[in-house]
């Protein structure tokens, strides 16, 4: 096995800080390896959400505004069985970040495998708060040649502009039928502005209209929401297809059958 832990920090389980816009934060974190042989491991800083009161990790190559500002002087260390080594974890705190409560984690990798570290992160400053949103529609549409689109009906309802990025999956289709994660085109939403995050199904001219059961997962760096949704796509003839013509692609995983 193998093994991160913060160090330095007495009786501190996991990183904590309470930074103002502007400061650095710096802790040291003890990478080991017991596994039975030479390892090369990997550390590196990913996200998490804290839901209900439950810390949430997300998948390796995710982001948030936490784990986009933290460095590690050392992401990969070679140890022999036994050893360790010290690595020093880095937080910069832009100077125009606004307050929120930041969750992530310091983590120690061997291929898929890892252990990490948890990170709460938060900020505070006369910023003012980080912008919220809501998401409050999925809607189905059909591009002219039939390309299957779902916009996501988004409120900005903060005082900050917010970059939305964001996946949807489908399942529960006809015959059992699901979808691999698609993701949204990046958007861009005013202050307490209103607008749609668009996810677009490539080569789905012949996906059958539903039902569907579509999941969107909606992230701007602070905030995490989804909304699930029955839906149903129009027919690429169907007025409701509107004039999304012009939309870009994304990129699509593969279609599957439920067993």
């Amino acid at each position: 096995m193998f093994s991160i832990g913060l160090i330095a920090a007495p009786g501190q389980p996991y990183i904590v800080a309470t930074p103002n816009p502007g400061d650095t934060v710096t802790r040291q974190v003890r990478v080991t390896n017991n596994t039975g042989a030479a390892q090369d491991i990997s550390v590196y800083a990913g996200p998490a959400t804290m839901d209900d009161g439950k810390f949430n990790v997300e998948n390796a190559g995710e982001t948030n505004a936490l784990s986009t500002w933290t460095s590690v002087d050392k992401p990969t260390v070679s140890l022999a069985n036994g050893a360790a080594k010290d690595v020093t974890v880095t937080i910069k705190v832009p100077s125009t970040a606004p307050s929120a409560a930041l969750y992530g984690s310091i983590w120690a990798a061997i291929g898929n495998t890892r252990v990490g570290v948890r990170m709460d992160v938060t900020v505070g400053g006369t910023n003012g708060p980080a912008a919220n949103f809501l998401v409050t529609d999925l809607i189905p549409q059909r591009q002219s040649d039939g390309t299957a689109v779902i916009a996501a009906s988004v409120t900005n309802t903060g005082n900050h502009s917010v970059d939305m990025t964001g996946t949807l999956h489908l399942t529960d289709g006809p015959g059992g039928q699901w979808l691999d994660v698609v993701p949204a085109q990046p958007t861009t939403l005013a202050a307490g502005g209103r607008g749609t995050v668009v996810f677009v199904i490539p080569n789905s001219a012949t996906l059958p209209n539903g039902p569907w059961t579509a999941d969107t997962r909606l992230k701007n760096g602070y905030f995490t929401h989804g909304l699930k949704k029955n839906i149903t796509f129009p027919n690429a003839d169907s007025p409701a297809t509107g004039s999304l013509g012009s939309l870009g692609s994304g990129s699509l995983g593969s279609l599957g059958f439920g067993s």
